[in-house]
């Protein structure tokens, strides 16, 4: 791993931050995430979509990431709330 802090491959605390930043924005159960649909493709409101472009960033991204076992993850709030960083990746991809 690089030990460039300004490469994208290196989770910092500020790209830690900036993720954790959205939780308020995200908690109310009747929070609306899509905008509009644009034939099959949804228009995200622009602070999901702000969120979605900090996720996809390539530190985030677990290369071992096995769709199955993410979706379970995602499902189980006490999981969630104990979660590693590395599961956090593959919540995240």
């Amino acid at each position: 791993m690089s030990k460039n802090p300004s490469d994208n491959t290196v989770i910092t605390s500020e790209k830690i931050d900036g993720l954790l930043a959205f939780l308020p924005h995200f908690e109310p159960p009747t929070r609306q995430y899509i905008q509009e649909w644009q034939g099959f493709a949804p228009i995200y409101m622009p602070d999901v979509a702000a969120f979605y472009h900090l996720a996809s960033e390539p530190c985030w991204l677990d290369y071992d990431y096995k769709p199955a076992e993410a979706q379970k993850m995602v499902q189980n709030d006490a999981f969630i709330a104990q979660a590693n960083l590395m599961e956090i990746k593959t919540m995240l991809t």
